[in-house]
């Protein structure tokens, strides 16, 4: 287990977002962001709700929600939405572990 993960005291999940945000945005306060994601999709996460689509709806409203911040750091809407597939892909795998 990584070091940082445990110093950061963060999920799987939540460690696999802020390694990908890390890589792909400059931001410095991606720690605190990562964790506001991370709770909020706790709240919204119970055994197999990938199967159930007013679940994964939820979560995918959190993501896009959360990723809006990131416009007015210049990001395009494309840059966001690729952030979007690629986020969802991991709450979607780490949610099958």
């Amino acid at each position: 287990m990584d070091k940082r993960k445990k110093e950061l005291g963060f999920s799987n999940l939540e460690y696999a977002i802020l390694l990908f945000l890390e890589e792909k945005l400059p931001f410095k306060n991606l720690v605190e962001d990562v964790k506001e994601i991370g709770q909020k999709l706790d709240e919204d996460m119970f055994s197999s709700w990938q199967f159930q689509a007013s679940a994964k709806k939820a979560a995918d409203k959190e993501v896009r929600l959360f990723l809006r911040k990131y416009v007015k750091e210049g990001l395009s809407l494309g840059e966001l939405e690729e952030l979007h597939g690629k986020i969802m892909d991991r709450v979607v795998s780490y949610a099958q572990n």
